[in-house]
């Protein structure tokens, strides 16, 4: 990587390259798992932050998480400014109150769109496996 060091932060969310869909949605788990939230929900399309009840509908629901690692992230469709993977989460929580760690599966989906030179979340689901 080149360039000064301002602009690394979240840099995989801000390419033109052709896995840069891909790079995002990897950087958007990797906020969250850097407790990064105000980062995380910026890389979501104002559609779907509005979707999930703004930041403050948004970031509680990662108040104990600790952790969220992509596997499996498979393009599925792929068009223009839109590309669609198919992906398997694992999310480690802490359970409150309790020095003990939950770690769940999800399967999901999600939809990337590319606003100008960036790509955002414009869609996603996952079912617990």
């Amino acid at each position: 990587m080149t360039g000064n060091r301002e602009s690394c932060a979240l840099p995989s969310a801000r390419t033109a390259r052709p896995d840069g869909a891909k790079q995002a949605f990897l950087a958007y788990h990797k906020a969250i798992s850097n407790h990064d939230l105000q980062d995380a929900f910026q890389m979501l399309t104002g559609e779907f932050q509005n979707s999930v009840g703004g930041y403050d509908g948004y970031a509680p629901g990662y108040a104990n998480t600790l952790s969220s690692d992509v596997s499996n992230l498979r393009k599925i469709a792929s068009g223009g400014d839109k590309t669609t993977f198919s992906f398997t989460l694992k999310a480690r929580d802490r359970i409150p109150g309790s020095a003990k760690v939950k770690v769940q599966y999800f399967n999901g989906q999600v939809t990337m769109v590319k606003d100008g030179n960036t790509w955002k979340i414009s869609d996603m689901s996952a079912k617990k496996t």
